[in-house]
């Protein structure tokens, strides 16, 4: 695709980002706040494993929004649930982390193009959602404060 087209992409990512931090604004931390978390970034990488394998851009674009959306509502619930946490005396410097952890997770692009050159598009975008899958997995499996945080 052309630049047009990925512009309609980052678009309708854009678009899904912000209805999933309106949602998600929207929750009171509650009993499901773990598997609003959870749910959120598994149906966020989900659903980017069929964008990374999909032909055609209206129903990639429409994938990409939904997708975002999960990874909106991720962020910001996973922010409320550290937010609510923490005492006064270290809310600062843990937010301060947080902040730089978010930062570092956008690298993941870098060696998501690398490997997009070396692997091709579609195997090289299907890497980083497969790894976060595992590891969502893996929490939800064996961590039980995790899945049932309120």
């Amino acid at each position: 695709m052309g630049a047009r087209e990925v512009g309609y992409m980052f678009s309708s990512a854009g678009v899904g980002a912000l209805l999933g931090i309106i949602v998600s604004g929207r929750l009171s931390p509650g009993r499901f706040q773990g598997r609003v978390i959870l749910g959120a970034a598994a149906g966020f990488s989900s659903i980017m494993l069929v964008v990374s394998n999909s032909e055609i851009l209206l129903i990639s674009m429409a994938l990409a929004t939904l997708a975002h959306f999960g990874n909106g509502l991720f962020n910001i619930s996973a922010l409320v649930a550290v937010q609510i946490r923490l005492t006064e005396e270290i809310r600062g410097r843990v937010m301060d982390v947080y902040a730089i952890s978010q930062s570092v997770g956008l690298l993941g692009g870098l060696w998501t193009g690398t490997l997009a050159v070396s692997l091709g598009i579609r195997t090289g975008m299907m890497v980083e959602p497969s790894i976060l899958l595992i590891m969502i997995l893996t929490i939800l499996v064996t961590h039980k404060s995790v899945r049932n945080l309120h």
